[in-house]
């Protein structure tokens, strides 16, 4: 993920392979099929869809890892992208007098590989159900010290739709630190397929991704409000009627098949995903449905790389705008005034500010971190 001329080339020697080799040597390869054997990796979440989430398989030597080159797999994952690789790796590494501690288990995934390729990554497809939520969560490390960059960033896509970046940019000297990202996803399919691809640049040796986990979104008690189902994404459980007046009510025009927001309709980017809906639900009991639209790309909302939009049907059919801005939207099971949620609005670090209805405008309440109270970065 993650100055010094003499530290990069130093990690360019300690990772380099000769061509066409996806593991360091025959002999490492055969001590690792040994602990393979005889060390049994820890499980991920419980209920997760992720194999081997954490990258503890295969287990590589103490202190050192293993590459693997796009087209190639491991337990679990396939790697993708251009001439490079990605590579499982011991969290007792050390280069240039840093620590590269893993997050969780015994190991982690570099994804910049031997070659610091941007555009590798790893993915793995998943059984689901159509029409599920399920929620998805990860850790990003980052390194900022010697050759390894200042920050980290993963593009996370689903069946191939970019769902934004993930951007970890916090300092911790003298090893590996690591950020927690989370967001939902709406299976399409039987399957669904997640992709991680390194978005560093390629004079940034190391980007750090570990403890994947994909569980089902949990269901609400039955004493609440049953929502609306949760829409796939690009699609909606609104009739086409409803979708048009969602999103011309969010500031969106229609261009060609597109529903774009007006910095949107400047984005010429490859990165660019159009407006869609994200979901539709009975938020706050009251009969009518919300709807949150997303649209994403780095030319408008930077290295967070999505926007949001929520609004609210009201009595005569017309849709209120309640709250918009750039990152990734949660809703919390808190409420404000007229049992409006509570907002997370997540994106890079480990401190993410919470959004509160108050009757005239969803205005930030506090700051949390995996449910918990922080200090705003």
């Amino acid at each position: 993920m993650m100055r010094h001329t003499i530290c990069t080339l130093t990690l360019a020697i300690a990772l380099a392979l000769p061509p066409g080799v996806a593991t360091a040597d025959n002999g490492l390869k055969k001590f690792t099929d040994v602990l393979n054997a005889l060390v049994k990796p820890p499980a991920g979440p419980k209920g997760s869809l992720i194999v081997n989430g954490g990258f503890e398989e295969p287990v590589v030597r103490d202190g050192g890892y293993v590459t693997f080159a796009p087209g190639q797999s491991f337990p679990g994952w396939q790697v993708i992208g251009p001439a490079g690789g990605a590579s499982p790796i011991s969290g007792n590494y050390t280069n240039a007098g840093v620590r590269f501690v893993a997050r969780e288990g015994r190991q982690w995934l570099d994804l910049t590989g031997p070659g610091a390729t941007t555009g590798v990554g790893v993915q793995q497809a998943v059984p689901a159900t159509p029409g599920q939520v399920y929620d998805l969560a990860f850790w990003v490390g980052n390194v900022s010290a010697g050759g390894f960059g200042t920050v980290s960033t993963v593009e996370v896509l689903a069946d191939g739709q970019s769902l934004g970046l993930a951007r970890n940019d916090q300092v911790t000297p003298g090893q590996q630190g690591w950020g927690l990202f989370q967001m939902q996803v709406t299976a399409t399919g039987r399957t669904l397929t997640l992709a991680f691809i390194n978005r560093d640049p390629g004079n940034d040796n190391s980007n750090g991704l570990d403890a994947v986990s994909l569980i089902p979104a949990a269901t609400p008690p039955a004493t609440a409000p049953a929502p609306a189902a949760a829409a796939p994404a690009g699609s909606s459980a609104l009739s086409a009627v409803e979708t048009s007046a969602a999103f011309v009510a969010a500031g969106f025009r229609q261009r060609g098949n597109q529903w774009r927001s007006a910095c949107g309709e400047e984005d010429p980017s490859a990165s660019y995903g159009a407006g869609s809906i994200d979901q539709v639900a009975d938020l706050n009991g009251d009969g009518r449905p919300e709807a949150v639209i997303v649209e994403g790309g780095t030319y408008c909302y930077g290295m967070t790389g999505q926007g949001y939009w929520l609004l609210s049907q009201q009595a005569d059919a017309r849709w209120q705008l309640m709250a918009s801005g750039t990152g990734m939207m949660q809703v919390l099971g808190t409420k404000g005034t007229s049992g409006y949620p509570d907002l997370s609005i997540g994106g890079p670090g480990l401190c993410f500010p919470v959004l509160r209805w108050n009757g005239r405008e969803y205005t930030r309440q506090r700051w949390e971190y995996d449910g918990k109270a922080c200090s705003p970065p």
